[in-house]
């Protein structure tokens, strides 16, 4: 069995308003559609602390 480990936390905190990193996440969201990041690995490099 192959295991996959996924850090949503850039995700969660895009949706929750209530996060601290709402703001931030929304932008990085934001720049990542702008530039076209295509690699789903590419979120945690570019998340920073998030």
């Amino acid at each position: 069995m192959r295991a996959v480990f996924a850090d949503t936390g850039l995700l969660y905190a895009a949706v929750d308003v209530d996060d601290q990193y709402h703001q931030r996440s929304q932008a990085e969201l934001q720049r990542i559609n702008t530039e076209r990041f295509n690699n789903p690995s590419s979120l945690s490099c570019l998340s920073g602390n998030i």
